[in-house]
């Protein structure tokens, strides 16, 4: 295709073709089997300066973070009434397609956001959404500069008569270091464990067990009571470790996914799932290439 791209998948593009079989290091002549070890040696380098790019991109990130936190900590504000809009900030260039009509603040901002996304919609339970009702802000934070790559997920809740604790995080760790099994390719950041937290309940408030009591005949008048708590399905489970008791409801690659998509997605894009706009565009997953291109699986 002149001028274009080839429509054609990647994989139809790099694979071998049909009837060709692949040559081995043997197949050379001695002079070119040297220079191949050379050029397969300049690959590995290659891919050890990529490292370092998507290093570099890291704290790149960690740069401009601090340029988008204040406009994160404006949305904040005005979700949870601490500020009260003027009418300049309340303009916008295209007609409105809401109410005209004024609140204190955005309830249940965050629980409405998270809603609107399929993966999550499935996760948040009848009970979840009560404690949900209490999140005033989510707020993703980099690892600094010269520091071992990681973010961290801070989920922000006002006081409540469910948990002890106002910020429940969840943290993963990356690398971008080429495999040892295949030193020719950097596949960039890629998430390679998380690290939850732990969540003080208040008595009878826990959300993540279900209770039953059990009652056992001692004789025909006399009854002795068992309390039996067994795990139940929450969102909560999400701040447990996959391969935890706790968290045994989450495999890994939906944990890293959801990881990715919070951080890349839901987070800076907060307002387009509250407004169920997110619905339309076209984002991009792929956790070594930090895009959004097909995301919007993930959405209703």
């Amino acid at each position: 295709m002149p001028g274009g791209q080839d429509p054609r998948p990647l994989g139809v593009l790099v694979s071998p073709s049909e009837g060709v079989d692949g040559v081995t290091e043997g197949d050379f002549p001695a002079s070119e089997g040297l220079s191949i070890k050379a050029l397969r040696n300049l690959q590995a380098q290659y891919a050890q300066v990529e490292a370092q790019f998507y290093r570099d991109s890291h704290d790149l990130e960690k740069k401009y973070a601090a340029f988008y936190q204040p406009l994160f900590d404006k949305r904040s504000e005005i979700i949870n009434a601490i500020h009260e809009p003027t009418e300049g900030e309340c303009q916008w260039q295209v007609e409105s397609l809401w109410r005209e009509g004024h609140t204190n603040g955005i309830p249940h901002f965050w629980l409405t956001a998270f809603k609107i996304v399929k993966i999550l919609n499935r996760m948040i339970q009848k009970n979840d959404e009560l404690v949900l009702e209490h999140l005033e802000d989510v707020k993703i934070k980099i690892s600094g500069f010269e520091e071992p790559m990681r973010f961290t997920i801070e989920f922000i809740f006002k006081s409540n008569e469910y948990f002890f604790i106002k910020v429940l995080t969840k943290t993963y760790h990356m690398q971008s270091d080429p495999d040892d099994s295949d030193p020719f390719f950097s596949k960039g950041p890629e998430i390679i464990s998380s690290t939850g937290c732990k969540i003080y309940w208040k008595e009878g408030k826990d959300v993540t067990v279900k209770t039953s009591k059990l009652q056992r005949g001692k004789g025909r008048r006399s009854f002795a009571s068992t309390t039996r708590t067994m795990p139940d399905y929450s969102f909560f489970t999400y701040f447990y470790p996959p391969h935890s008791p706790e968290g045994r409801e989450m495999d890994v690659t939906t944990d890293y996914k959801l990881g990715y998509f919070f951080r890349e997605v839901l987070v800076p894009k907060s307002v387009l799932f509250f407004t169920n706009e997110a619905r339309d565009c076209n984002y991009e997953t792929g956790p070594s290439s930090f895009s959004h291109r097909n995301m919007v699986s993930y959405t209703k």
